[in-house]
């Protein structure tokens, strides 16, 4: 485990972190793989999740995001080893914020290691993004603004638009105990960027730190939760506390935030199951900082969960090569 152990503080002790975090995701108590890659096929189940999520509703180009996933458990990587397994998953997204707007796409692949009872999962990714900025929907007080005729007056602001498109990677790992889940990730680990004169743009570094744990009680099911997002220049977290009753129907509470500056949000959670395989989820965040919810408006979230209940697959087995020279 040594050699592990120095891996995994090398990954999240890199120097250079700097800049942006990636969007903050609310129904991830739902769908850890959302955020940990690593977490890929733990479920033991295709699973897919797609959610759309707008924050501050008030504020002119505010925050806006969906994303679609999927993952599932593969087969093992070593054939008579049932102790190692591996996961692949996929995420498709497009955030909005302010002038900018990224899509992208970030496969993943795992490899699962069993030592009962604790699951240790490892994960690398890639992630291919396209990121536009329409330097045309912004305004400024001195700016000029007749039809055909855009001139912002600010030499820092052009007007027009511009794509770039980067490929970068990162790694996470997941470990479980039993019910409890521990998870981290580290996101856009080469650093990817431009040198566009009108819109230089950086892939910097960001990290995820996930725990939960599940705890049982006749027909309830409660899960608490803990996040970290940071770039280790700013940090942000979130707990919840979500509550499953007969495997029917859910609801929680969220709190984004840990002293005054950080203060976010407070979130109200319900969802039902609407079939054997679909759940359908909400979530409606209430402000907490400042400005108050009167100037930024509120945040809310739509989710949609798919369970196969099955690996994918796994009612045929992978074919078997034989040799044409036993086939007489």
């Amino acid at each position: 485990m040594r050699p592990f152990c120095i891996a995994l503080m090398a990954l999240f002790l890199l120097p250079g972190v700097k800049g942006q975090q990636q969007p903050l995701l609310g129904s991830s108590l739902n769908n850890p793989f959302s955020l940990i890659p690593a977490c890929a096929g733990l479920e033991g189940t295709l699973a897919a999740h797609a959610i759309y999520r707008e924050q501050w509703q008030r504020v002119e180009g505010n925050p806006a995001s969906f994303l679609f996933s999927v993952n599932t458990p593969l087969y093992s990587l070593l054939p008579g080893t049932p102790w190692v397994g591996s996961g692949a998953g996929m995420v498709a997204f497009r955030d909005h914020t302010g002038l900018t707007e990224r899509i992208g796409v970030r496969p993943s692949f795992n490899g699962v290691f069993r030592f009962r009872p604790l699951l240790i999962s490892a994960s690398i990714h890639l992630e291919g993004s396209l990121n536009r900025f329409s330097g045309d929907r912004a305004r400024t007080p001195e700016g000029e603004y007749e039809p055909g005729t855009i001139d912002h007056k600010d030499p820092a602001l052009f007007a027009g638009s511009s794509q770039i498109g980067l490929l970068d990677a990162g790694a996470s790992v997941a470990i479980q105990y039993r019910s409890a889940l521990l998870g981290l990730s580290a996101n856009n680990f080469l650093g990817s960027y431009s040198k566009n004169r009108t819109h230089p743009w950086t892939n910097a570094r960001h990290y995820l730190l996930l725990a939960n744990w599940t705890f049982k009680y006749g027909p309830w099911e409660l899960k608490p939760q803990f996040v970290v997002y940071t770039d280790f220049l700013r940090f942000q977290t979130e707990v919840s506390v979500g509550a499953v009753y007969n495997g029917n129907i859910f609801g929680g509470v969220l709190y984004r935030g840990y002293n005054d500056r950080s203060n976010e949000s407070l979130g109200l959670s319900f969802g039902f199951r609407l079939s054997d395989h679909w759940t359908a989820g909400y979530l409606h965040e209430l402000r907490l900082g400042q400005p108050a919810s009167e100037v930024f408006g509120q945040s809310q979230e739509f989710s949609l969960f798919y369970r196969l209940g099955r690996a994918f697959g796994s009612r045929q087995k992978p074919p078997k090569l034989m040799s044409p020279r036993y086939l007489d």
